[in-house]
Order: structure tokens, then C-alpha cells, then sequence
């Protein structure tokens, strides 16, 4: 540690080498720092600071800290080993950190305390004691006990539940159709006494917003969970906002589980919780009556971290912009970039910026989209023969199949979409509504370039990206608290009641499987997520190969010539099922070219190409083209393919190979007259589908 300057007051310390930066910046950032530390800072070509660091350190004792910088080159230096400077000072300002890092995610709750103007260097150094006075009441305080019953959820406050019958008014508040506010649930794992999830944080952000309630894991929780439908509970330290509307009841990913299992993950998940109340809170009309009672303000974005955006008002103020309000589902750096000029009404009380009435109206907004452009749209529901595309917020054309997909044969849009998608589509017609234009994605020029979509707000970027173009801005942003150095596992502590042994381990083995479950579902929806990235990518290069399969096929006399360069594609999905799909697609095309029939609707079997992989002796082509006659009902044309029903033996008395739910298994001849000919099995379902089930040899009769 530096050398410290003493005197009679409390000790404050002077950085006046860059090494005392360096060492100043990791205290800032130390996550075990138990006391506010205020940085004091020097202007240029001022003769010293505007306020007295050994007075400061003397008026706040030992509640604080105090560092003095002493050069403004020094403090710039401060910035520089920070992670940016909206997390620095400078310029004769004086920062205060509150103890640990739970500030990283939000730069606001460092408060800056600016000295640009003579009446704020008059007032600096009793705003300092005073923001000193108010972290130290905040760290200081216990968490009082919780209240005797919880407030009405539509009241904005924080309230601890307790009672099994309160937790069960909760949950019939949360499907009461007279809720208008969005009700954030906080629960604390079992055997802890305090959330991981700072709900205090939360229901500062989120006042005049919803409600937060905290709920101990055990049977609070499961008077809660039982009157809710299944996979929309929360227990066992996990959390999840609930919505206005009764979508979420029928859909619990329109209510997503949020988890943290320790205070550091704690900090993250408020800001997930955040986020998500606002945006639901957006999409149910939400305005804010305080800051809608005061006047514009202007100001320009200084960047964007935590998933909200910064802006310096024009006054020398700070505020936050959170784009959950100004669109709920689009990201932080596709509604601002920085340089960017806004204006909106601000919040005195928690310096959260207001900017509804900036939002562009989608007429205003399209108005220079003419007839033949190529735009971005965005995929926002998808069922068998039509699409919804959103060429602007709440601006939704519903679009047939057959501008979508080519083809004679009815398919399934849901095979060639996934919502949430961004789709290039071409303009035929437009109008006043937007049940008055027409959109395409069958764009005759694949070599033109889409518009750049239109901005939310004024001087913005785009709302849409192309998906090969989105890249993280180069926007300010908070990393991640530095780890701290691994400690022992934390032994199960023992409640004043549990002094029975066998008690005891109950408790032990209900936290352990509570973990276990916890740590089990988190990575069921990790994987998940990355199922549905896939799932995405594969289903627009189908949407592709299948679109150029149909132009060619028109382009070409008979199609063959032209077809034939799609060998190219072969080998191009990951996944197994993508790949197969377009060889059939392929192999249909050049042997049925003008469509006259129709592929049935087909899936494969658990053990399929398990099965197929242990087959040698036959080509893959060979196989596919069996394949596209069992689907176009050819195999039971040609004598060749030996069509018949897959028995239990060889035996013509011996039973057929039936399914609970009324499938038959048939077996045609991939090969005729060779040593152990290969046979291919399949499911015929009672809707006509297809079930491929196995690759077999001619002896073998699994399904």
C-alpha cells in the first residue's frame, strides 16, 4: 500500500505514481472491500482538489475510505486500469465505490459526483458525506423481519412472505385477470436465510414497476407452487418475473426461470430480473407517471453496459435508458449506439430515462420502403401454411406459404422457419396497414442487398441485423467480478429445531437433491438453447436449398442437368436428419421433376442411423432413392422393392409387428439376390406418415 498521509484527522492516502494507481484500481475492484472508498481528484491547471481529502476523511470517520489522485495525467491513468471510464473519475470529480463489485454491473450505483460548475464545487463536499452517510445507513442496516402479512402485489414494494396461506394469496393474485403490473418472485434456497438475488437492488430498480416478494424455499414455496399450473413455480433459490397477461400460463418461457446459486451469480440474475420486468411491463403499456409529470431533457449515449444504455445529459446529469422500455426482445445495441442524441423525461429519484414518446411509429418509420425493396423482417410466429413477419415493432403481415417455400408438395412452414428468425424478403405491395402489403422472401435477385431496417429512435441504429453481420458493438461494458479464491464447501447449518439426527440428514439430503435438480435443469436449458441455434441455422439452409431445388427445377427443361449441381450439398448439415431431408428432397426432384408426387410427411426412428451406420454394402444414394419411393408410394409398385408387412419370423403365420398407437412396420428389399440382402424397415402411422426405424440385414427382424 502506498505511503499514507497523517494526520490528526482519519488517514486518507495519496496516488501520486502510476504503481499507486495500479494498486488503488485493484482495491476498487476488490470484491472482499467492505467499506465505501471515495476517490478525490484534481482538475487541470487547478492548484489542488476541490475539496479537502484529509476534511473528507476526518467528516466521514471510519464509514469510508478516502484516496487522493494526485494529477489529473494520474487519474486518466485510474481509468485506463478500469474497465472503462464510465467507471473512473477525472476532472476534479469524486467517485464513491460501494463495498464489493455488484457495481461493475451498473456504474450508477458508483455515484460520480461532477464539479463542472461553481455551485457544484460549493456543495461537493457535504454531497460526498451525504452519499458516504447513505451507502454506510444501507450497508449497515439489518434486513428487518418480515412483515406480518405481504402487501397487495399491485403496491410497488418489497415484501417477505413467511406463511404458507400468504404464498398461496400470492399465487391467486399472479392468475387474477385484474393484475396490471408484472410480480418479480425471489426465493432463497433452503437452509440459507437471505436470497442470493439482492431483492432490495430489484425493487429499487423496478419501483412504480412491479412488485418483488421473497419467498424461503420449503413450505412457502410449495403452498405457492401448488396452485400454479406445472413448470411455472419457483423454489430453491431460483427466480422469475411473472406477466400481465395469461400467456405465460400455458407457456412458462414467457415467464423465464432465473438462477443463481451464490451471491456472486446473484448480482447478474437481479439485472436478468430487471430487464425482464421492464419488459414486460413495456409490452402492458407501462409509462412512468412521475417522470411523465416533468420536462424533456436532452443528452447523448455514452455507450452501453449492463444491457442498458448510458447518457450524459445535456445539464452534466447521468441517467440510464433500459431498452426493455423502449422495446421489449430487441438488444441494448439495436436500439443505441453511442453519439447518439436522445430526449426524454427523466426520473429524479433513480435517474431512469424515459424515452416512449421518441419510440418511431412504424408508418413514420417505413414510410421510405417503396414496392421492390429488399428489407429485413423478423420471423414472430410461424404455423403450418402462413407466417407472421414484423417489418417494425408491432407492425405484423401475415404471409402464405407459398411466398415463402416453392414446390408442388404442401409442406410445413414450421420445417423451414423458427421464431425470432431475420428474414430477407422482397416488397410486392404496400399501404396504409399493414394488412395492405405484401411481402415475399422469394427474391428473383439473390445478389441484392437488403435496406438497413429502420431505427427505433432517432439518429439510431438499425432494429434488424442480418445474422451473418451481428457483432457485439464496441460499446463500454463491465467483465465479470474477479473469482475469489476457492474455499471449503459449505457445511449444512443447523437450524435451532433441528437437533434430531435423522432430521438433520433429511435436511442434508433435501439440500443435496435440490442442488442436483437445480444444476440438472440449468443445463437442460443450456442445451436447449443451443439446440435451438441449430435448429435455426439448419432450417434456413434447408429454406435455401429448397427455394434453388424449385428454381432449377422450373429453369431446366427436365430439370436433371441443372439438378445435378446440388451434389454440392451433400454433407452440408451437422445434424443427420438436415442432411437426409435434403438428399430426399434432392433425389425426389430429379426423378419426379415436374412434382406429380407428392412426398409423404416422414420422421426417423430413435435407432435409424445407428442402424444404417452398422450396414455396409450399400450406398448412401442407393438407400435414399428406397427411401423417396416409400414416401411417394412407388415401393409398392415395383415388384423389385418385395413390399410387405415386417413379421416377428420368416414364417408366413407368424405375427405382424404392430405399435400401441396403431403403427405397422413394412419392409421393402434395398437389395435382391445378394448374400445377406439389406432390408430397409419403416412405420406406416395411422395419419399417413412415415417412420423410417432400421437398416437391417435379411435375417434380422427388429423393427
Amino acid at each position: 500500500m502506498p505511503e499514507a498521509t497523517r494526520r490528526a484527522a482519519p488517514i486518507h492516502f495519496s496516488a501520486s505514481a502510476p504503481a499507486e494507481v495500479a494498486g488503488l484500481a485493484t482495491q476498487i475492484q476488490d470484491p472482499d472491500r467492505e467499506k465505501p472508498l471515495v476517490v478525490v481528484t484534481v482538475d487541470y491547471d487547478a492548484p489542488g482538489p476541490y475539496v479537502s481529502p484529509a476534511d473528507l476523511a476526518e467528516a466521514v470517520g471510519t464509514r469510508a475510505t478516502v484516496w487522493f489522485i494526485t494529477s489529473a495525467e494520474l487519474s486518466y491513468a485510474l481509468t485506463s486500469a478500469l474497465p472503462g471510464k464510465e467507471f473512473s473519475a477525472y476532472n476534479g470529480a469524486v467517485r464513491i465505490y460501494p463495498p464489493g463489485t455488484d457495481w461493475l454491473a451498473d456504474p450508477f450505483r458508483a455515484p460520480l459526483l461532477l464539479a463542472q460548475t461553481p455551485e457544484r464545487r460549493d456543495s461537493l463536499f457535504e454531497d460526498v458525506v451525504a452519499e458516504v452517510n447513505r451507502l454506510d445507513a444501507v450497508v449497515g442496516t439489518p434486513t428487518p423481519d418480515p412483515p406480518p402479512s405481504p402487501t397487495r402485489p399491485n403496491d410497488t414494494t418489497l415484501t417477505w412472505v413467511d406463511d404458507p396461506a400468504l404464498a398461496a394469496e400470492l399465487a391467486r393474485e399472479l392468475v387474477s385477470e385484474d393484475r396490471t403490473r408484472p410480480i418479480v418472485v425471489i426465493t432463497i434456497a433452503a437452509q440459507e436465510s437471505q436470497p442470493f438475488v439482492d431483492p432490495g437492488a430489484v425493487a429499487r430498480e423496478l419501483h412504480g414497476i412491479a412488485p418483488v416478494f421473497v419467498l424461503p424455499t420449503g413450505a412457502v414455496t410449495w403452498a405457492f407452487s401448488d396452485l400454479l399450473p406445472s413448470g411455472t413455480d419457483v423454489y430453491g433459490g431460483a427466480s422469475r418475473v411473472y406477466p400481465v397477461r395469461d400467456g405465460w400460463l400455458s407457456d412458462p418461457y414467457r415467464s423465464p426461470l432465473r438462477f443463481a446459486t451464490n451471491r456472486a451469480e446473484g448480482a447478474a440474475v437481479a439485472d436478468l430480473l430487471i430487464g425482464d420486468a421492464l419488459g414486460m411491463a413495456a409490452e402492458g403499456g407501462y409509462r412512468s407517471g412521475v417522470a411523465m409529470s416533468l420536462p424533456e431533457v436532452s443528452g447523448e449515449v455514452l455507450g452501453i453496459t449492463a444491457g442498458r444504455a448510458l447518457v450524459r445529459l445535456d445539464n452534466g446529469d447521468n441517467a440510464s435508458v433500459w431498452p426493455e422500455l423502449v422495446a421489449p426482445g430487441i438488444p441494448a445495441k439495436q436500439v443505441f449506439r453511442r453519439g447518439q442524441r436522445v430526449i426524454g423525461r427523466v426520473d429524479p429519484e433513480f435517474g431512469r430515462l424515459d424515452l416512449t414518446d421518441s419510440v418511431r411509429s412504424p408508418a413514420y418509420a417505413l414510410a421510405e420502403v417503396q414496392v421492390d425493396d429488399v428489407v429485413l423482417t423478423r420471423v414472430a410466429y410461424v404455423d403450418p401454411d402462413v407466417c407472421v413477419l414484423e417489418l417494425f415493432p408491432d407492425f405484423l403481415v401475415d404471409v402464405p406459404r407459398e411466398d415463402i417455400v416453392q414446390g408442388p408438395n404442401a409442406v410445413d412452414l414450421r420445417r423451414f422457419l423458427t421464431e425470432g428468425e431475420v428474414l430477407r424478403v422482397q416488397v410486392t405491395e404496400r399501404g396504409e396497414t399493414d394488412e395492405d402489403w405484401r411481402l415475399t422472401a422469394l427474391v428473383d435477385d439473390e445478389g441484392l442487398l437488403p435496406a438497413p431496417a429502420p431505427a427505433l429512435l432517432p439518429d439510431g441504429p438499425p432494429w434488424l441485423i442480418p445474422v451473418k453481420e451481428v457483432e457485439e458493438i464496441d460499446e463500454p461494458h463491465p467483465p465479470a467480478p474477479r473469482p475469489r479464491t476457492p474455499a471449503p464447501v459449505e457445511t449444512v447449518r443447523e437450524p435451532a429445531s433441528a437437533s434430531d439426527p435423522a432430521l438433520r440428514q433429511q435436511l442434508v439430503d433435501a439440500r443435496t437433491e435440490n442442488a442436483r435438480l437445480l444444476a440438472e435443469l440449468r443445463e437442460k436449458q443450456r442445451e436447449l438453447n443451443e439446440h435451438r441455434q441449430r435448429e435455426q441455422r439448419a432450417k434456413k439452409q434447408l429454406r435455401e436449398a429448397n427455394n434453388t431445388i424449385a428454381r432449377l427445377r422450373k429453369e431446366s427443361s427436365d430439370g436433371r442437368d441443372a439438378l445435378a449441381s446440388w451434389e454440392a450439398y451433400r454433407g452440408r448439415f451437422d445434424n443427420p436428419t438436415d442432411q437426409l431431408r435434403l438428399d430426399i428432397e434432392l433425389a425426389w426432384a430429379r426423378r419426379f421433376p415436374e412434382g406429380d408426387r407428392p412426398l409423404a410427411e416422414w420422421t426417423v426412428g430413435s435407432h435409424f442411423f445407428r442402424s444404417w451406420g452398422e450396414i455396409e454394402g450399400i450406398s448412401r444414394s442407393k438407400v435414399v432413392d428406397v427411401l423417396v419411393e416409400v414416401l411417394t408410394g412407388l415401393d409398392a409398385e415395383q415388384q423389385a422393392r418385395e413390399l410387405h408387412q415386417l413379421r416377428t419370423g420368416d414364417g408366413g403365420n407368424d405375427p405382424v409387428v404392430t405399435r400401441p398407437d396403431g403403427a405397422t412396420a413394412w419392409r421393402v428389399s434395398l437389395q435382391v439376390k445378394t448374400p445377406s440382402a439389406r432390408r430397409l424397415h419403416y412405420w406406416r402411422l395411422p395419419d399417413g406418415s412415415i417412420e423410417f426405424s432400421s437398416v437391417r440385414l435379411h435375417d434380422d427382424f427388429r423393427p
